[in-house]
């Protein structure tokens, strides 16, 4: 139905901000996840790998360690908890979780304007 999407973006990006205030996670940005909690919810996990993991994420060495994309993927298994993802989310490695974040920061676009020509 028209606007359950948008009201099902609001309602992660609250539950993202509250998270992040309620500092029961480490310090995150909770606009550095919401592409990825999008796709990982609006893809789902095999189509996030097919389509989204095969694109450019720069550098390999500017991308997590080992012990930081398991920091950032805490924030994941908050919206696991929450059901704000599916649960096949579960799935993904903090490796790929970090992967997935790059390639929406990279890759990603946000359009701003209007949809009229002119």
């Amino acid at each position: 139905a028209p606007g359950e999407e948008g009201t099902a973006n609001r309602e992660l990006w609250q539950e993202l901000v509250q998270e992040e205030r309620g500092r029961r996670l480490p310090a995150f940005e909770p606009a550095g996840h919401l592409g990825a909690l999008r796709a990982l919810r609006d893809l789902g996990l095999a189509k996030c790998r097919e389509r989204l993991l095969t694109k450019c994420v720069g550098p390999e060495e500017s991308l997590p360690s080992p012990q930081d994309a398991r920091r950032e993927a805490q924030v994941l298994r908050a919206a696991l908890g929450k059901k704000l993802v599916p649960h096949m989310a579960s799935a993904i490695t903090p490796g790929e979780y970090a992967r997935l974040r790059r390639v929406i920061q990279l890759n990603g676009f946000r359009f701003n304007g209007s949809l009229r020509e002119g």
